[in-house]
């Protein structure tokens, strides 16, 4: 009796010890806050050493970089969590990691951590969006960066790139540009090899894949206060040519080889302006408007000893948005309206050729157009200093054409109402609950056939295409503990209507994998994210960090009827890295382990799985002195492979037995790097 009452004793101690270590706030949460808003000023990460903003945001407690997708047409929904001076990042062409690399970590005067009801933001339906705050500074500032990186197959990747920026008072320039080679991890050199349903070795091969693109980039922005209001004019073009060479020496069961090449030359443009003036002292309006074109050119050829097959395309696509919304701030109340239209167009021809003859493809020439309004009102109410509510609707609607081969007209209309909770529990404990309805677009690349020689597949386009529709309710949990530590935890479950995956679709008697709808499906995600400074653990200078989601997915596949994983949707992805400052000598080094990642594709006569072995990375950067960084770098220092399992039929999946098994395992070895950068001005 006396030990039970010992145990409960015990246990309730321990209890109390669990509840004052996560409920009570950060042992030195000491920078400068107001209402939503956390500031970190510089100094916070200067025991990091951070050489770019990218650097710096990576130490935000609790804040987890979140890119646009610029495959979204329109603007909502295509920007990421962060704002620079302010100011959301005015090109679709450019990713948010590209612009925040660019940015000098001495260039940063702080980074404002800005939460749901903030006075005088657009959240833009993000719970967290940091605001990175550059130092004004009339000279001329700039960094050059230069690297070459190498691997054991004599393939090269070297590139340069010039950031130049002057920032007043009154106006900032932007001007960059860059040139390189870059290499696909996924393929490199390796085997192909085939085997029979029991295993019987049918095939082995040798097979080199090497994918490589070269680009060069340009970019302006100019944003300039005027009329009482602040103008952002900017500019993008760039040009990417993809390109691999193709090999493949059978051994067993006779000597053959056969060989093939793929192209794509890739071009885009894009013009970006945006106004923002204020209004009354009691908010502000604003306008934006885009114009942005694109064409891609491929080729795909194998030949062998039955002869050569040939697939040519060509693709245009533009898009033009204009957009105007209207804030107004009023005490605990933040109201939000505005309007969004968009017109985009699509043009698509492709053609397949065997030994010269042309092989009929089901929509093989499409033009797609799409006129586009959405209204959309936002009210946010800070209850309590605690307590946030955000009640959203957007209401959408869309007419899109198709004509070419296939003439349709479809008219299309969603609501989408959102809710999002925020509740800080502790100063340092936050809760926050979203429920949304989602609708995704339509892919106009959906619409069109398409032909890869190289992995055997022809995919046919599909005109009774409609979006999915996704019944989102999310629960997150933010803890930020001792002085730069947090973690984050978030449980998310969609609910989805006319989910897109692979179908079949029969065109004069031939059978064709389409993309379609297929019915519901439902997603579970679980995702992690944890910064932990070691110095309590008197680990000086050392930092873990954790990035990872397991998810579930689930629906009834239409070729067998069986449930199964939505194609492409991977069940765990991660990173765990580590890394080690060492400011009195001007150096950091560090390791970062990739989970390893499988993710799955059920075409009609085909499943095609491909996963990468866990890898490797590590660098060591040193800093001779506050202009100068060099960092040494090896990527996939393991030299894992990828791998691509597919099981092919000759026929309908679960109509006939598999006809045969196919691996190909590339590797392009580690990845040896020098990256040297040079700042340089105010």
């Amino acid at each position: 009796m006396k030990s039970a009452t010992g145990d409960k004793r015990h246990m309730s101690r321990f209890l109390r010890l669990l509840a004052l270590y996560f409920f009570l706030p950060p042992f030195a949460a000491a920078q400068e806050e107001r209402a939503g808003i956390t500031y970190y000023a510089a100094a916070y990460f200067q025991a990091s050493q951070p050489s770019t903003a990218l650097d710096m945001l990576t130490l935000l407690p609790g804040f987890r970089l979140q890119e646009g997708d610029a495959s979204i047409r329109g603007f909502s929904g295509a920007v990421g969590n962060v704002l620079i001076d302010g100011a959301l990042p005015t090109s679709k062409e450019e990713n948010e990691q590209s612009l925040l690399a660019r940015i000098p970590a001495a260039a940063v005067d702080h980074i404002a951590l800005i939460r749901a009801g903030a006075a005088g933001f657009d959240l833009h339906g993000y719970a967290l969006i940091a605001n990175v705050v550059r130092k004004k500074s009339v000279s001329l500032r700039g960094r050059v960066e230069m690297e070459y990186a190498f691997n054991r197959y004599g393939l090269s990747a070297p590139r340069a790139a010039l950031h130049l920026t002057r920032q007043t008072d009154n106006d900032t320039l932007d001007l960059s540009a860059s040139y390189g080679r870059e290499w696909n991890g996924n393929h490199g050199f390796g085997s192909r090899n085939r085997f029979a349903p029991d295993g019987t070795v049918l095939r082995l091969a040798d097979y080199d894949q090497p994918e490589l693109k070269n680009f060069a980039e340009g970019t302006a922005q100019y944003r300039r206060g005027i009329l009482g209001g602040r103008l952002d004019l900017s500019a993008v073009v760039k040009q990417e040519v993809e390109y691999s060479d193709i090999a493949e020496r059978i051994t067993f069961p006779a000597p053959q080889s056969s060989s093939g090449h793929e192209r794509t030359l890739t071009r885009g443009f894009e013009a970006q302006l945006q106004y923002e003036h204020p209004l009354a002292d009691i908010g502000r309006w604003q306008i934006f408007a885009i114009h942005r074109i694109n064409e891609k050119n491929s080729l795909s050829q194998s030949t062998d000893s039955s002869g050569t097959e040939l697939s040519l395309g060509n693709r245009s696509t533009g898009e033009s948005v204009l957009r105007g919304e209207l804030r107004v701030d009023h005490r605990a109340l933040t109201m939000e309206a505005g309007a969004e239209g968009a017109f985009n167009l699509m043009r698509s021809a492709n053609s397949l050729q065997i030994n010269g003859a042309p092989v009929i493809l089901p929509a093989s020439n499409v033009r797609a157009q799409e006129r586009r309004a959405e209204f959309f009102a936002t009210g946010t109410w800070r209850a309590r200093p605690d307590l946030t509510v955000e009640v959203s609707g957007r209401y959408e609607i869309s007419t899109i054409g198709q004509s070419g081969e296939n003439m349709l007209t479809r008219r299309l209309s969603f609501f989408k109402p959102r809710l999002l909770l925020s509740w800080d529990v502790a100063p340092s404990q936050s809760f926050r609950f979203l429920a949304e309805r989602r609708v995704g677009q339509l892919d106009f690349d959906g619409f069109v056939s398409s032909a890869s020689l190289l992995n055997n597949n022809v995919s046919a386009g599909n005109q009774n295409l409609l979006p999915d529709r996704t019944t989102r309710l999310e629960l997150t949990w933010e803890h930020r503990f001792w002085d730069r530590a947090s973690l984050t935890l978030s449980a998310r479950r969609d609910s989805i209507a006319g989910l897109l995956d692979h179908l079949p679709v029969i065109l004069n008697g031939e059978l064709f994998d389409a993309t379609g709808n297929i019915g519901s499906g439902r997603r579970d995600e679980i995702t992690a994210s944890l910064i932990l400074p070691l110095d309590h653990l008197r680990l000086a200078g050392v930092t873990l960090k954790f990035d990872g989601t397991a998810r579930h997915s689930k629906t009834r596949d239409p070729v067998t009827g069986a449930l199964r994983r939505f194609s492409g949707s991977e069940p765990l992805e991660g990173t765990v890295s580590f890394t080690h400052d060492l400011p009195a000598s001007n150096l950091r080094w560090g390791l970062s382990f990739g989970l390893a990642t499988q993710e799955t594709d059920y075409r009609i006569d085909e499943i095609d799985s491909r996963h990468h072995v866990s890898h490797l990375n590590t660098f060591v950067e040193y800093k001779p002195s506050a202009a100068w960084t060099l960092r040494l770098f090896c990527q996939d220092l393991a030299q894992s492979a990828f791998v691509r399992d597919r099981t092919l039929y000759d026929g309908l999946r679960g109509m006939v037995p598999p006809s045969y098994e196919e691996r190909r395992s590339l590797n392009n070895g580690a990845l040896l790097g020098l990256n040297i950068q040079a700042s340089f001005g105010g």
